[in-house]
């Protein structure tokens, strides 16, 4: 909260700074006449500026159609007979793109190629300080952009199409050993080429850190049972395993999906595996939960657990119960990853079926969702 000083010299120096502050430039921001932090526009790493600030009408962001048009290098024209708007450019697929709207009209016109429709916008488009204000979302994929909303710090993250994405690489970093107590073969994924060399240093260590705290309490745990064993007639023991391997599965359009899977033996009859997905936002930085995907008004937990119970009848008898028992539907952290052409849920071991069955997947078709999705995939 603000606190509100009496004392006259000092209101009159407070009133200079923030009318001193106000001309000074800034990132695109959106007042939201509350005690949270303005919105910010970012595209691909880089803030945008204007003379205007976004704003916040019926709950939608509205931002200045000419920064957005000219940043992605497409001409504005104003007709001020009609009051009508003009965005001329290219889509991500290299056809002519023109958008027409017009000044309190909730319809704007889209041409795209040979192509011609009418869109309705969320809330129509106005001029505020002689600015024209749409949609962010609108303005934006129609422009070819993806968005990303980070509710956390209140930044709207725009990329560029898939031509555009990010060139990375992922490799493997090897700890290889293996001593009387314990065989370890870790397979780290390391990313290399993001610009932002900092992000790219915080993704490497999560990798890092988790294989490493998968791997020392096993290490731990090997060598004492090592020592009790050899100091005891009647304790067999049985070298103790942590392996780890991944997949790059997906690495389009900014986004970035890796499985790993854990494997550790620590004696009986079999080891046990936990698959991890790590599902990144390349131009953020931020970890992609399922629910991120969606806008916040699908409901895509409806969706799937329609499609994975469909998959389910299909083999019934491997699961346990032999019915649909002991699938409890899909959780607000339910694992899963990205593939080309569709999205993948999955159960750990025992979790639905029994440890024969291994982890159950379940891939759900992009076109069974494709209406809620927030990124372009």
């Amino acid at each position: 909260m603000k606190s509100f000083i009496a004392k006259s010299r000092i209101s009159i120096a407070l009133l200079i700074i923030c009318g001193w502050l106000m001309l000074m430039p800034g990132p695109l921001m959106a007042s939201t006449g509350s005690d949270y932090p303005p919105v910010q526009l970012n595209l691909n790493g880089q803030y945008l500026y204007s003379d205007v600030d976004p704003v916040i009408v019926n709950g939608r962001t509205l931002v200045p159609l000419r920064v957005i048009s000219e940043a992605n290098q497409a001409e504005v024209e104003w007709d001020d007979n009609s009051r009508t708007v003009t965005v001329i450019g290219r889509n991500e697929a290299g056809e002519d793109l023109k958008i027409t709207i017009q000044i309190g009209s909730a319809a704007a016109g889209i041409q795209k190629g040979a192509l011609v429709q009418d869109q309705v916008l969320d809330v129509p488009a106005q001029i505020i300080n002689n600015r024209t204000m749409v949609p962010v979302r609108f303005i934006c994929e129609t422009l070819g952009l993806s968005v990303y909303w980070d509710g956390e710090n209140r930044i709207i993250y725009l990329s560029r199409s898939s031509e555009d994405s990010i060139p990375i690489q992922v490799t493997a970093k090897e700890v290889k050993y293996k001593n009387d107590w314990i065989d370890v073969n870790l397979q780290i994924p390391v990313i290399s080429g993001l610009n932002n060399t900092a992000m790219q240093e915080s993704l490497n260590n999560t990798l890092e850190n988790d294989a490493l705290q998968f791997k020392n309490p096993l290490e731990k745990d090997a060598e004492e049972y090592y020592q009790q064993a050899a100091g005891n007639e009647e304790l067999h023991f049985w070298p103790y395993a942590a392996y780890t391997e991944f997949i790059t599965v997906y690495d389009k359009n900014n986004l970035l999906s890796i499985t790993v899977d854990y494997y550790d033996y620590t004696g009986g009859a079999h080891g046990y595996t936990e698959r991890v997905a790590y599902n990144y936002d390349l131009v953020s930085g931020e970890e992609i939960k399922l629910n991120d995907l969606f806008m916040d008004s699908y409901d895509f937990k409806t969706i799937l657990d329609q499609e994975v119970q469909r998959q389910i009848k299909q083999d019934l008898e491997i699961y346990f119960g032999d019915d649909l028992s002991s699938y409890q539907g899909i959780n607000e952290d339910q694992p899963y990853y990205i593939e080309d052409d569709g999205l993948i849920v999955y159960f750990g071991l025992y979790e639905i079926a029994p440890y024969a069955a291994g982890i159950r997947e379940f891939k759900v078709p992009f076109t069974l969702l494709e209406e809620g999705m927030q990124y372009q995939l």
